[in-house]
């Protein structure tokens, strides 16, 4: 199973207000007849804060937000792997100016590269009056031994960094921040080749056993909780209300007695009860799932087929 991505609108934003920006994304998901979504990746700019408030309220008001809009803005991990970057760069931002502006200097022209590789034994900055007054001109002074050992230094800091940039930045995929880590936990829960049993090796290898326990414990009442909110709107009870409202007005309006239908007490409570009765059972089946064996892992597992099947 491969994660996809389609672009569905393209548009440019002349306003930055948050605000608008809703507005913008509201305006398509309802041209596009879009009612469920999950998940808002989104940087960090405060407009983006604003906008997600916005649409979460357009989301609350179609019946169809889950947990009342709890994982509906993800930020985005890579921009805030580009924060923590670029404030751990200012505290050696000299060394690093100075070092960028001679190798960009040095890549403006063919000829200046022939130089550089023709002296690079020698110093080049000696060699090269053009480049000491250039660099002097500009602010800076000629880079130092020191310059680059720090900028070595630094470098040798950022690699990591740059690897997991560079495997995320695909647009395959998922790049937002540990928030989505959790939903990512409940994919692989709902894979029938891993299941609980799993997860908790996993918990227990990244975390030690001590601390294990406590996050299953966090990760399962959350799975229980996204999924008894999935039963508060995709219930049966959900949907008959508003699919048979157009019938239903027409045969109260030839009642002789309106009390006729209006609910007593004693019928209420059944009803109450009736209502509880399904929430268990389909709760359990979500039990029955868990307690079950895990699937064989093998290349041909196709997840979506299984599930297509095996949904209850």
């Amino acid at each position: 199973m491969e994660i996809e991505k389609k672009v569905l609108s393209f548009c440019p934003q002349e306003s930055h207000r948050g605000v608008d920006i809703g507005f913008v994304v509201e305006k398509f998901l309802i041209d596009w007849g879009i009612k469920n979504v999950f998940t808002i990746s989104a940087d960090n700019a405060s407009a983006n804060d604003v906008a997600i408030e916005f649409l979460k309220k357009f989301f609350q008001n179609s019946n169809k937000c889950l947990l009342n809009g709890k994982w509906t803005h993800m930020r985005c991990v890579d921009h805030i792997l580009n924060l923590v970057v670029q404030d751990g760069i200012k505290k050696v931002y000299n060394p690093v100016e100075i070092i960028r502006w001679a190798v960009k200097w040095i890549r403006q022209s063919p000829s200046r590269i022939r130089k550089f590789t023709k002296f690079a034994k020698l110093r080049y900055d000696l060699e090269e009056y053009e480049f000491r007054s250039d660099i002097e001109k500009a602010g800076l002074s000629i880079p130092s031994p020191s310059d680059w050992q720090h900028v070595r230094h630094l470098c040798h800091l950022l690699k990591p960094f740059c690897d997991v940039t560079e495997r995320i930045f695909g647009t395959l995929y998922v790049t937002s921040n540990t928030k989505m880590k959790s939903t990512l936990y409940f994919a692989l829960i709902l894979d029938p080749r891993n299941k609980v049993k799993y997860l908790v090796i996993l918990l227990e290898d990244r975390y030690g056993k001590e601390k294990m326990e406590e996050k299953k414990k966090y990760i399962m009442d959350s799975v229980y909780e996204l999924y008894n909110d999935y039963i508060r709107i995709h219930s049966p009870s959900t949907t008959s209300s508003t699919t048979g409202s157009s019938n239903s007005s027409s045969i109260l309006g030839k009642c002789q007695n309106p009390d006729a239908t209006t609910p007593k007490p004693p019928l209420r409570n059944k009803l109450r009860e009736k209502m509880k009765t399904n929430i268990v059972e389909t709760i359990g089946e979500l039990e029955k799932y868990l307690k079950e064996g895990v699937e064989e892992d093998s290349s041909m597992f196709n997840i979506l087929d299984w599930w297509k099947v095996n949904s209850p």
